[in-house]
């Protein structure tokens, strides 16, 4: 069992940015001599057709490439939070396989952008490298979390998530996790460990960057804190874990939630700690709330009491 599929509400903190033009892009060609211009005529197609076909062979210049990925990227952020529908879900995951697709092809121009470019060239470089699923994207992906611009880091961050690859080293990442300047760059940096620690990463800096991460300020930052300590099973964090359920905001009780439910199945020694924090905050519970808290103590208990309050609480209360 994952932890992954707790909060995908909280999965990504991406937004549309301007791209800028490459230098040049836009300018004003010299003035071409007569020799030149009949140069030009003796080789121009003789159909047009024939430049029609010419045009269409060509690749979308880099700055044009840059925008539609901004705009795809950004459509499939909002599809993968929101998709409700199995449509929904279904054009999310085309259009993955579209900005992949683009984005592996034109892996060699993305790679420059993101360490030559302007920063909203790398913003949106970055991102997108991480949608080729190609491992020699890793090392520049990381090289750019020492970006002076924190949406480049940011963007970094959710590049090295999509790769998830199990071989990343984390110390960059714990870094930005604990002394990120903004709070994308720190949510992202806590999604990013978590992804990385379920799909089996591991480094010394990892499990202490996550608990100082516990107490960031933003909820989003210690709800993905709090499923990948779980993940690692970090038993000395786990009434810090059931402390959110007495948080104000949904996103940290659940979370909590799912985390401490997690990791009671898989220490029997916290079955009744977690099952009477579970159950004692959802008989004062409202919804949405409520529902919350119920998915997390039907898996842990294996069974289902519905509403009934009191066969809840014999349940808790009878675990040592």
């Amino acid at each position: 069992m994952q932890v992954r599929d707790a909060l995908r509400s909280v999965c990504l903190v991406l937004s549309a940015v301007p791209v800028l033009w490459l230098a040049g892009c836009a300018s004003t060609p010299d003035e071409k001599s007569p020799a030149a211009e009949a140069a030009e005529r003796s080789t121009a197609p003789e159909h047009p057709i024939a430049a029609i076909v010419e045009a269409s062979n060509k690749p979308e210049p880099i700055g044009m490439l840059l925008v539609t990925l901004d705009q795809e990227i950004t459509a499939w952020n909002n599809l993968f939070l929101m998709a409700q529908t199995e449509v929904e879900r279904s054009k999310a995951r085309n259009l993955e396989k579209t900005i992949m697709t683009t984005a592996y092809n034109r892996r060699a121009e993305l790679l420059e952008q993101l360490e030559t470019g302007p920063p909203n060239n790398r913003i949106v470089a970055a991102a997108a490298l991480g949608f080729t699923r190609d491992p020699s994207v890793q090392s520049p992906l990381l090289a750019a979390l020492d970006d002076q611009h924190p949406e480049v880091v940011s963007s970094a961050l959710i590049g090295l998530w999509l790769l998830g690859r199990a071989d990343t080293p984390l110390d960059r990442i714990a870094a930005q996790l604990t002394g990120g300047e903004t709070e994308d760059v720190r949510t992202n940096a806590a999604l990013c460990l978590s992804t990385l620690v379920r799909a089996g990463a591991r480094g010394e800096s990892a499990q202490p960057a996550l608990r100082v991460g516990m107490v960031d300020r933003a909820a989003t930052v210690r709800a993905h804190c709090a499923l990948a300590l779980a993940e690692l099973g970090d038993t000395d964090s786990f009434q810090a874990i059931a402390d959110m359920l007495n948080e104000d905001t949904t996103l940290s009780i659940a979370a909590g939630a799912r985390a401490i439910s997690f990791m009671a199945k898989q220490d029997v020694k916290l079955r009744g700690k977690a099952a009477r924090a579970l159950v004692t905050v959802w008989l004062r519970a409202d919804e949405p709330v409520k529902s919350s808290l119920f998915r997390s103590m039907v898996e842990l208990s294996g069974t289902n009491y519905g509403t009934d309050e009191e066969e809840w609480s014999k349940w808790a209360t009878r675990l040592p």
